[in-house]
């Protein structure tokens, strides 16, 4: 698909910067006939020189027009392949929360059965995963940040959604930690994440 997509960009430029080359080519010898005709100027050598002196200046006015269109084409490119890279970044921080989210329930699930040692270190692991939590929320923020200023329309708009901080009260030493990471996750995250995600998705394929 984007291999056809990149195709036909390519062709349309083509075909673009063709039609306004002849349209300057156009316009120059329709001006260059009309002046030969009223000056009575035409079939000698110098009208002849004057015309092949006329093709070069077309193709000097036409120089820096292409090369705006070819600027123009690859800023257009350039900004779409960074918009994609930037959104599939979000996409796996989104993720990353996901995984942050779940892993202490499933590391500590059968918490009578593990050892004291591996009781005592739940609060710095779980200090730990808010710590990771924290910054990656705060990528994703500013990733979406400068993600809607690239973009175009209202797309960026609904990018603007609040994104709440995970919280967690680590002098509390209790497996209900567990549970109120995973509400806050599935209350302030899910219905938010898969929102974004589905505005990512054709950002990601461009």
């Amino acid at each position: 698909m984007e291999f056809f997509k990149s195709v036909y960009k390519e062709n349309f430029l083509f075909w673009l910067m063709f039609k306004v080359f002849f349209f300057i080519w156009l316009l120059t010898t329709v001006i260059f006939i009309w002046f030969c005709n009223y000056y009575k100027v035409y079939g000698d050598g110098s009208s002849i020189g004057a015309y092949m002196n006329l093709l070069v200046f077309d193709a000097t006015l036409f120089a820096p027009i292409a090369a705006y269109f070819f600027y123009d084409n690859w800023k257009e490119q350039h900004n779409t392949k960074l918009c994609s890279d930037i959104a599939q970044r979000i996409w796996n921080k989104l993720d990353l929360v996901s995984s942050l989210t779940h892993d202490p329930s499933r590391k500590f699930n059968r918490i009578w059965e593990i050892s004291g040692d591996e009781f005592n270190n739940l609060k710095p692991y779980m200090i730990n995963t808010m710590s990771q939590l924290e910054h990656t929320v705060i990528e994703v923020k500013s990733d979406l940040k400068l993600l809607g200023d690239l973009l175009e329309g209202d797309t960026p708009l609904k990018l603007k959604s609040t994104f709440k901080n995970f919280t967690y009260d680590g002098t509390k030493e209790s497996i209900d930690i567990f549970q109120k990471l995973e509400d806050q996750y599935y209350k302030d995250y899910v219905p938010y994440q898969e929102e974004v995600k589905k505005l990512l998705i054709p950002i990601i394929k461009a």
